[in-house]
């Protein structure tokens, strides 16, 4: 790896909606990363067969999406909170891991496929 520049680019996940006309966003394109941890590919997958849907039945695929969505704004609302400050972030952060490793917060509540 020696000489290799790492990059790295901004996730997208400013969700404004998967439907415009026609035409269909899906996975990070719609903005459906999680805000939290950055994951996408299931959302990615789930939008992904929520547009063929749409597209075969012509009917609008946000009720496949209720549920990544739902918890998209979870995420939003922690990323948020942990954005106030930097000591607050580290607070928060601690926070998760703290509650995490106690068992009292699993992380299958916070993963998006779930």
């Amino acid at each position: 790896l020696k000489g290799l520049q790492p990059e790295a680019y901004l996730i997208n996940y400013d969700y404004r909606g998967s439907r415009f006309g026609k035409v269909h966003l899906v996975g990070d394109a719609a903005g459906l990363a999680s805000p939290l941890t950055g994951e996408g590919i299931y959302p990615a997958i789930l939008s992904g067969r929520a547009a063929a849907a749409a597209i075969l039945a012509d009917r609008s695929p946000e009720p496949a999406l209720a549920g990544l969505l739902a918890k998209h704004r979870l995420h939003l609302r922690y990323q948020r909170l942990a954005s106030v400050n930097r000591l607050f972030g580290l607070l928060t952060g601690e926070l998760f891991t703290a509650l995490l490793r106690a068992g009292l917060k699993e992380f299958s509540s916070l993963e998006m496929g779930t």
